[in-house]
């Protein structure tokens, strides 16, 4: 354990320093009053996500949006839907289960069902090879600041089909795509091309926030523009996305916030765009059915015919766009179905909502509660992020090793003005960089859910909080770094970011990893190498 010794407040904190909750809390408070202008959302935990409070997990790796709240019954589970998306898009009864939850979603997205088409893919990445395989492309042109194997997967495909695919250049001075760069990119070429420009509002790693402004840019010079709105959670209630009228969309759903970590994707597509779609059977598309189980299940056909897209894979680990989740679901034996959904919905405009918004009347089974919470409190969301992130951000960078120098413990690789995901790393007392996925495992130990990632290492962006880490990474000759991601929910609260940070302030102790590989040998589980 680290001794308390007198220094210079400047200099950070060290192991003894550290607060509790309640004076942490105190300080936060008077740091961001407007905190407490959010209680509503408190209120709604406390009825809707029990489960939170009784287990005590704070959860940080829950991309995208929540469907359901922990007091509903869901009993669907996806099936491989062996059809054209053409087919599958247009003709799908609007009273089946899958009707009702595609209605719903348009509807929480703020698009039109008159104008617009969705269908349902193991995840978001699924979602974009989907689409990949079904339109011809001459060039592709990404946007994305991280890599996976997902995206990897989809520039694959497109070469297959003879399109040529180029990423867009990150800035070397801040976050987010070079401006300039992009334009010459998108800029008309005198043969004339298809392309599609495909990048994320929010990124789902770094939480860096992109520019709506080029999706004009790009349609001027003759490009079609995918948006990606994984990353956004409760803030996309908030957005007008059918004032930006994007021609294709891709964003990612969950099952309970804290409770069932499956989930899927949706890829929405304008639908006069349809009428350029091939006609060929579309691999990794999904299809919502009735099951009698409470938890989403991948039946046996599906994992047989998509193998090509890891799709079972993705959906029991929610390895999604970018962020890898350390829980895997535990799934359930089949139960007998104690509650039916009703098929009759009913259809009525809200004034709470823009005019092309709508909300559904359905049985308790149905009801989409989740949705309903991230519409109604997104506001109030957006504003708690917004402290809770500044408040770890700031707090993470004062956590400082004992060594000479003070080295930083924490370099953050997020913008300041990041949200709903910050990513960081953390380093030794000799600048060398922690496993993310070593963390991970410890933080899951500790009753803490955190994602990885991989995003370009761009030295000059990040925090000036660790010499050591910025000159580390400058000496790298990978342009990839693997960085641990933390995602704010709807319903996080100012206990969940303390308790990540206390977590994270634990390795200013030289001994907690070495004793945490000791509890992992002595409770005879898989050994974790430091």
């Amino acid at each position: 354990m680290l001794q308390r010794e007198r220094r210079d407040p400047s200099m950070g904190l060290v192991w003894e320093d550290l607060p509790d909750l309640h004076s942490a809390q105190a300080a936060f408070l008077e740091l961001y009053p407007e905190y407490q202008a959010t209680c509503a959302i408190d209120s709604v935990r406390r009825t809707e996500y029990p489960h939170l409070d009784e287990d005590r997990h704070a959860c940080f790796d829950y991309g995208g949006t929540g469907i359901f709240s922990s007091r509903e019954h869901q009993n669907f589970a996806l099936a491989y839907a062996p059809t054209s998306l053409v087919s599958h898009a247009l003709y799908e009864d609007s009273r089946s289960i899958e009707g009702t939850m595609r209605a719903r979603i348009l509807a929480h997205l703020g698009l039109d069902e008159r104008d617009y088409s969705i269908v349902f893919a193991a995840d978001s990445c699924s979602a974009l090879r989907l689409l990949v395989d079904s339109f011809h492309f001459d060039r592709i042109l990404l946007g994305y600041d991280f890599k996976n194997e997902g995206l990897s997967r989809i520039e694959e495909s497109a070469r297959a089909t003879g399109a040529k695919v180029v990423h867009a250049t990150l800035s070397s001075t801040g976050f987010g795509i070079d401006r300039r760069s992009l334009q010459r990119k998108l800029k008309k070429h005198k043969r004339e091309f298809k392309g599609l420009f495909a990048y994320p509002i929010v990124s789902r790693v770094t939480g860096t926030k992109n520019s709506v402004e080029w999706i004009k840019e790009a349609r001027d010079n003759g490009w079609c523009v995918l948006l990606d709105v994984s990353g956004i959670g409760a803030a996309s209630s908030s957005m007008d996305l059918a004032g930006l009228s994007p021609d294709f969309l891709v964003g990612s759903f969950y099952k309970v916030f804290g409770m069932d970590p499956t989930g899927f994707g949706c890829l929405v597509v304008k639908k006069f765009m349809l009428g350029d779609c091939s006609g060929g059977r579309a691999a990794g598309m999904v299809k919502v059915v009735k099951a009698h189980s409470s938890f989403l299940q991948v039946p046996e056909s599906f994992k047989q015919k998509s193998e090509s897209y890891d799709a079972a894979a993705s959906l029991s680990s929610r390895k999604d766009n970018g962020m890898n989740p350390q829980r895997r679901l535990e799934v359930a034996k089949p139960k007998p179905l104690k509650e039916s959904v009703s098929a009759s919905v009913k259809l009525t405009r809200s004034s709470e909502f823009q005019a092309t918004r709508y909300y559904y009347s359905t049985s308790r089974a149905s009801s989409f509660h989740g949705l309903h919470h991230a519409e109604k409190l997104a506001k109030l969301a957006s504003m708690r992020q917004d402290s809770l992130l500044g408040w770890l951000r700031a707090s993470l960078l004062l956590l400082r090793h004992p060594s000479p120098g003070r080295p930083g413990l924490v370099t953050i690789h997020s913008p300041e003005d990041s949200g709903p995901a910050l990513a960081f790393s953390l380093s030794d007392h000799s600048g060398e960089f922690l496993d993310p996925e070593l963390v991970q495992r410890l933080a899951n130990r500790s009753n803490i859910s955190l994602g990885t990632g991989a995003i370009q290492a761009r030295p000059a962006a990040m925090e000036e909080n660790s010499y050591f880490c910025v000159r580390k990474l400058e000496a790298s000759s990978s342009s990839v770094q693997s960085v641990l991601c933390a995602t704010l929910g709807l319903v996080t609260t100012f206990r969940d970011v303390f308790q990540l940070w206390e977590f994270v302030a634990q390795f200013l102790d030289p001994g907690f990893c070495s004793r945490e590989l000791l509890q992992y040998q002595g409770l005879d589980q898989e050994t974790v190498f430091l």
